[in-house]
């Protein structure tokens, strides 16, 4: 006989803070160990509602008084709303040194290259989706000063710049006001561009410290024989090759 788990209420709210994609249970097939998968999906995350409760049903048959018959489920939330706040660069790992190590290039190939300040700050508002940039430098040739947001509804894998063999996975957020020529004398027609976030912790501080990837841009001024190959690519983002997207770190303002 089958044993069903179904949703039980308790402080989260199904349709404000989750919802289920397809039904909201699982079976045990009889002489089953495992069942198919019930897949959920974060809509909100809320402080104190972040519970789901699983619980067998009452009515299933072969479930034994003593066996656990509930599991809870904490609801972490996504990167997109961990970003809220000011952001300023503090370290830039793609650099014109860094390209310069991979192979060599000329002097005219950095044209318009992306060198960032800590004058260049990102403002997050999670709440009304909207990325708010003051640049001091060629940042400004891809960001507009302000961008409606929202996390893309997929993610992307990215491999280290340094250690090919390590891969990431990163969160896509849409922008609708880039630059994907990422060039102060041309502009795209296309103004949206994935950009992809990572949150980790700095190593000595264990502050936090957003990886920040340009990774959906074919520069028509900088290093442009590189991202040529890309051009017609019709996955995007269209760069996600180490050595090629752009990668920096901001640190939160205090």
């Amino acid at each position: 006989m089958a044993r069903a788990i179904r949703y039980a209420a308790r402080r989260d709210v199904l349709g404000e803070h989750f919802e289920f994609v397809g039904e909201p249970e699982f079976v045990y097939g009889k002489g089953k160990l495992t069942s198919p998968p019930v897949q959920l999906k974060f809509l909100k995350k809320e402080e104190g509602k972040d519970k789901i409760v699983l619980k067998v049903d009452p009515s299933a048959v072969q479930y034994v008084a003593g066996d656990p018959d509930e599991c809870t489920i904490t609801i972490v939330g996504s990167d997109y709303f961990k970003i809220e706040g000011t952001w300023y660069v503090d370290q830039q790992p793609t650099d014109k040194e860094a390209m310069k190590g991979y192979r060599y290039f000329s002097d005219d190939a950095f044209t318009g290259f992306p060198a960032a300040t800590e004058a260049d700050t990102f403002t997050f508002d999670t709440e009304k989706n909207v990325l708010t940039t003051s640049l001091q430098s060629d940042l400004k040739n891809f960001f507009g000063e302000t961008c409606n947001r929202v996390p893309a509804d997929k993610e992307c894998s990215d491999r280290d710049i340094s250690d090919r063999t390590i891969e990431y996975q990163l969160l896509l957020i849409d922008p609708d006001n880039c630059n994907r020529d990422f060039s102060a004398t041309s502009t795209g027609a296309d103004k949206n561009a994935y950009i992809g976030i990572r949150l980790g912790k700095e190593q000595d501080t264990n502050e936090d410290i957003l990886e920040l990837y340009l990774l959906d841009y074919q520069s028509t001024s900088f290093l442009a024989f590189l991202t040529a190959y890309y051009r017609y690519n019709d996955t995007r983002p269209v760069v996600t090759t180490s050595g090629v997207y752009r990668l920096f770190y901001p640190k939160k303002q205090k």
